[in-house]
Order: structure tokens, then sequence, then C-alpha cells
């Protein structure tokens, strides 16, 4: 399977989506790690991460559309600003952010839209209800660090 890295100023984006990966190759972050900072795994059926210690200089990672759980070896990316998990198989809010709340301390953004631990949209998509883990605020489908 042939992958692309498309290169724009400092951004080094890697799509790497509609695949039919369940998970990434072995040489995956031989390959890409020490130089993607922006990597899409959309719509494919990755059940858990793996093979991504070698992504460093990650700054957004979309793991949309997939069958990830609650739990997750997630290594620790401190250069993660934003991670992306809607519509995936997440059903315990709690044990899904202790998987990696202490691996990502410099993450500001998190999307869960349309996964069981977090509602669902309202009919008029203008109710919005928080979620407190500390020390940091989950609304909805996203949780930013308090300020």
């Amino acid at each position: 399977m042939e992958f692309r890295l498309e290169t724009s100023g400092n951004t080094r984006r890697l799509v790497v989506a509609e695949k039919g990966l369940t998970a990434l190759p072995d040489d995956f972050g031989d390959q890409f790690g020490p130089v993607a900072t922006h990597l899409d795994l959309s719509f494919n059926a990755i059940t858990r991460v793996n093979n991504l210690d070698k992504f460093a200089q990650l700054v957004s990672l979309v793991l949309d559309n997939n069958q990830l759980g609650n739990i997750n070896d997630f290594p620790s990316m401190p250069s993660l600003q934003t991670l992306s998990v809607n519509n995936n198989n997440i059903d315990d809010l709690d044990l899904f952010l202790d998987s990696f709340v202490d691996k990502f301390p410099n993450l500001t953004f998190l999307s869960m839209i349309k996964n069981p631990a977090c509602p669902l949209l309202s009919d008029d998509d203008t109710a919005y209800t928080n979620y407190r883990y500390a020390p940091r605020s989950v609304k909805r489908d996203s949780f930013a660090p308090r300020k």
C-alpha cells in the first residue's frame, strides 16, 4: 500500500483515509513518523492505535469513523494538540480519557461526536452538556484545558 506525504509550509500532512486498515503497518512509523505533523486515519476499521510512538512531531491526529473502543495504548505524544475520534465505539468517557490524559500534555482540542459516551446533537443543535474531567472540561464533542 502506498501513502503520500503532502507538504505546505511547515505542515506535513499524511492522509491514510479509506484504506481498509485495521491497524497501522509495522514500518509506518519508521517511514513517516519523524516528519509528519498531521495524520488522518479516517474511515478505516482501526480498533486500537499502534505504531504511533515514532510520530514525535504530530500536532493533529484524526481517527474519525473507525472502530476504536475505550482502552487504547496511545504513546506519549507531547506535541499533539488536536485529537479527533468522532464516530467510533467509545462508550466510557472516563476510561477513554484515562488511556491518554497524561500522554498528551499539550492537547487543546478533543472531538468525540457520535460516540456512545458523548451525547448526540439535539434536534435544534444548540443544547450543550458539560462534562468535567479534572482539570479539563469536556463539552459534548470536544474538550479543552480550562484557562
